[in-house]
């Protein structure tokens, strides 16, 4: 009885520290509508921009930054003239997930560090071209962009992983397409490559542009471009694609779903996970200090093996050697 009634009492005991333990352990403060140190607005509330937040979170929360209050808004509830609808002037940083937050957060006062994530490269730097000689243009504001595509050399070494015969490269770009097209021939001289960027000028004129070229290239490289993709252009390139026989690389994995030959991408989680890392680095500094905007470090590849199959490629679709460059920074 006397063991019985010690056991019981030591049950009680773990349970009581257990619950006190969990009481203490390190947890970021969710704000609510109250002030906070760090606020996060996303663009929608989606499950991609919902992981990418809790992902934010979980970081913060391992971290020595774990008692950082931290308030979560979504870009269509923002108004700088209502109180507890717009971030305080004093915040360590905003988080702004997506295209719309951003835009909604430089068309507000200046005042707080922004750091703007899953964000297409293009959309960017038309926002940049915009806004250049507007208020709130992002050239006079402290920010830090990390970008939803992939560096497009990472597209290059994609299709050289594939299959060693593609020796022939197109690359689909706008007429204001911001990529370095120099640099990008010089990455594809290094893999043994010659690249031919195919400009087009608006999204009726991406067919009529393939067309012009598909003899002098062996496989397309596609970017995401908002000037020349769209739903339509891109059933029209893929329809193109299996008619004249010419390989697609894609920027995600729908693209792959639906007919491309391949595509390096980072989904919400490697964003999220990036996203916190660089958060905690940048508040480790006094003033908070945002890196250079970049490209993902985190990233995944998929091919589809019916679509190998039916371009008659020999190798499988492995690309485990290509995807492990991307499980570390």
């Amino acid at each position: 009885m006397f063991l019985r009634r010690h056991i019981v009492g030591c049950s009680r005991l773990a349970a009581l520290l257990l619950a006190v333990l969990l009481l203490t352990a390190p947890a970021v403060v969710v704000a609510g509508r109250a002030e906070a140190d760090i606020y996060v607005v996303l663009s929608n509330d989606t499950e991609e921009y919902r992981q990418i937040e809790k992902r934010i979170v979980e970081g913060l929360r391992d971290s020595r930054h774990y008692g950082k209050r931290l308030r979560t808004m979504l870009a269509a509830s923002l108004d700088p003239s209502r109180p507890g609808h717009w971030p305080a002037a004093d915040a360590e940083v905003v988080v702004a997930v997506g295209m719309r937050a951003l835009k909604a957060l430089l068309e507000g006062p200046p005042g707080f560090p922004i750091y703007a994530v899953f964000v297409p490269y293009a959309s960017y730097h038309a926002l940049l071209d915009e806004s250049a000689s507007g208020a709130g243009a992002p050239r006079r504001r402290h920010l830090s962009v990390l970008y939803l595509d992939q560096p497009p050399r990472r597209q290059l070494e994609l299709a050289a992983t594939i299959d060693r015969s593609f020796r022939r490269l197109g690359i689909l770009l706008s007429e204001d397409s911001p990529i370095d097209v120099a640099a990008l021939r010089e990455a594809a001289a290094d893999l043994g490559l010659t690249l031919r960027p195919v400009r087009v000028s608006e999204r009726r004129d991406v067919v009529p542009a393939l067309k012009r070229v598909q003899r002098r290239i062996d496989l397309l490289i596609t970017v995401f471009d908002p000037a020349i993709i769209s739903t339509q252009s891109l059933r029209q390139i893929l329809y193109f694609s299996y008619n004249r026989r010419l390989p697609v690389i894609g920027y995600s994995r729908a693209m792959v779903r639906a007919g491309a030959l391949a595509a390096v991408y980072s989904d919400a989680g490697q964003v999220g996970r990036q996203a916190a890392e660089t958060l905690i680095e940048a508040l480790d500094r006094s003033p908070i200090g945002l890196p250079p905007s970049a490209f993902p470090d985190y990233f995944s590849a998929s091919c589809n093996e019916a679509v190998r199959a039916y371009f008659n490629l020999p190798a499988d679709c492995n690309l485990e050697g290509l995807a492990r460059g991307g499980e570390g920074r």
